[in-house]
């Protein structure tokens, strides 16, 4: 009986411990439930829903119709580590966060915030409070 008491309280602590790691994230379910990317488009919902360029060390991420969304920067700091500038041109932010790194993480964040509508656009007033939040700039 004293095992299972141990091994329960290990496995809650476990599962507290994973769910605080997770620190862009939203107290309701997700909209967005399947994400991926292939070169050029960013897919929610098996859906293509944004249109994603790149050139070096700079990246933009437009909608279907070509309008310039958010525009970011990746700077190469030296030992593997990496520093992304954002900036959401409809609130004319810059942002950054030392856990987002380029377009993939900034996607799942965006996500797990619920910053997207079950359609895929943006939620703005979402995005607020993500760039509220997390913005350590």
């Amino acid at each position: 009986m004293k095992k299972i008491l141990v091994l329960l309280s290990f496995i809650l602590i476990s599962t507290f411990s994973i769910a605080q790691n997770n620190n862009f994230s939203d107290s309701n379910p997700p909209n967005i439930k399947d994400v991926s990317f292939d070169k050029d488009n960013i897919i929610l919902n098996k859906k293509i829903s944004y249109k994603y360029d790149r050139n070096e060390d700079l990246f933009t991420i437009k909608n279907i119709d070509g309008k310039k969304l958010i525009e970011g920067s990746i700077k190469n700091l030296g030992d593997k580590k990496f520093e992304t500038t954002i900036n959401f041109l409809s609130k004319n932010i810059k942002f950054s966060n030392p856990k987002i790194i380029g377009r993939n993480d900034l996607i799942f964040a965006l996500v797990n915030f619920n910053v997207f509508n079950k359609n895929g656009t943006i939620n703005e007033l979402k995005l607020e409070e993500f760039i509220k939040k997390y913005n350590i700039l």
